[in-house]
């Protein structure tokens, strides 16, 4: 049963708590059930929900009460027995203000007419609501929209929407479902970051920007499809994504960023799209399950830690263009077996860059290649620590 309220005036408020109180002594001992009133708040018409159980939440009230106020429209309340508020606002209404419902968890659901336009940062963080569709009229999912929303579970992005802002749908565990349009074209750092229930993600061609951390700990997620629109990767984008197993990286992209697929258990193949010049830190640390690599000759830098305890990893080709591999890059890949490197200049080496291999690892290289015996500034050489040995036969 819906309840609805007009803009309250002094007399409002004090019939209301009238009738509050002489309901209360009239139905003390109630218990479960709830009962339906006529507390003629204004009008014959005003009718409120009282429960026996639960007093009047005023809070939320007060909440819904300021947004109908600025928006000059009225709005209902429902309570859904002893489970929750469902919200629905009139047909005028424009705007929702910044953090208008936040932290009121017992919010179930909210209707919005497609007459709003403009939804403020974090109006409905950690509330109660399972499910939510947008208007038509809003071009933006806010920063921290979302976020805490445990219990939601599905999300029904429009056409018109080009922005997921910053950790819209932060911790949202339960969230399985995001319809993204083919509007979109960012989506911002942290946006799905804890979606622990997400187990995949389609994004559509368009889309230009994505943030850090981004997928971050999403931990159901096995598939994604990053499309050649996309110019911009952040950092730790899918970091301990531990069920992800094939992600497509577009050719668009330069640069592998930090942490990128770090702890990335399940990783069984990368493909690097020879558009990539920079491979950077912690990149594809700890995926333990990726065994076969293939680095093109497009990428000149493979940074610290890349492939640190990659413990899967049975064979590396490093293409002719890598000039320097970075501390720790290959250390503790203790199954590394065999190494390609068709560089015909030996690669500058950082401290330990291949430390805990495979002691029977074999490095391949091109005959004539020059500095693959050579001492770098860190003391260490390439032959030190293939210590199957150096085959110039590629």
């Amino acid at each position: 049963m819906r309840q609805h309220f007009p803009r309250p005036t002094r007399t409002t408020f004090l019939g209301f708590a009238v009738a509050a109180l002489a309901l209360v002594a009239l139905f003390s001992g109630c218990r479960k059930e709830d009962y339906l009133y006529d507390a003629t708040l204004s009008s014959p018409s005003n009718v409120i929900r009282f429960s026996c159980e639960r007093n009047w939440p005023y809070p939320l009230y007060s909440s819904f009460q300021a947004v109908a106020e600025a928006n000059n429209t009225t709005f209902e309340l429902s309570f859904d027995g002893n489970e929750g508020w469902r919200a629905i606002f009139a047909d005028d209404i424009t705007v929702i203000p910044k953090a208008a419902f936040v932290r009121h968890t017992d919010l179930l659901s909210i209707t919005l007419p497609n007459s709003v336009v403009t939804i403020g940062d974090s109006a409905l963080a950690n509330t109660g609501i399972t499910s939510f569709a947008f208007p038509l009229g809003v071009t933006r999912v806010p920063a921290y929209m979302f976020q805490y929303c445990v219990d939601l579970t599905d999300v029904i992005l429009p056409e018109g929407i080009v922005e997921i802002d910053l950790a819209a749908f932060e911790y949202c565990h339960r969230l399985s479902h995001v319809n993204i349009p083919g509007s979109l074209r960012t989506i911002g750092d942290q946006a799905f970051k804890y979606c622990s229930a997400l187990p995949n993600m389609n994004i559509p061609v368009g889309v230009e920007i994505i943030g850090s951390s981004t997928f971050m700990c999403c931990t159901t997620l096995t598939h994604v499809n990053i499309p050649a629109s996309v110019q911009s990767l952040g950092g730790h984008m899918f970091d301990g994504c531990s069920a992800l197993k094939s992600v497509s990286v577009p050719n668009s992209i330069s640069r592998i960023p930090d942490a990128m697929f770090s702890d990335c258990v399940a990783l069984e193949s990368i493909f690097i799209p020879n558009s990539v010049e920079v491979i950077e830190k912690n990149a594809f640390r700890n995926c333990s399950t990726l065994s076969q690599l293939f680095i093109p000759g497009s990428v000149d830098t493979i940074d610290s830690w890349a492939f640190q305890d990659c413990v899967g990893l049975t064979s590396a080709v490093i293409g002719n263009g890598v000039k320097l591999i970075g501390y720790d890059s290959f250390g503790g890949c203790s199954n590394l077996e065999l190494v390609s490197c068709y560089c015909l200049n030996a690669p500058q080496l950082y401290y330990a860059a291949f430390n805990d291999i495979s002691p029977r690892a074999v490095l391949h290289i091109l005959p004539g290649a020059q500095g693959y015996d050579d001492d770098f500034a860190t003391g260490y050489s390439w032959s030190s620590y293939f210590r199957g040995g150096v085959v110039s036969d590629l």
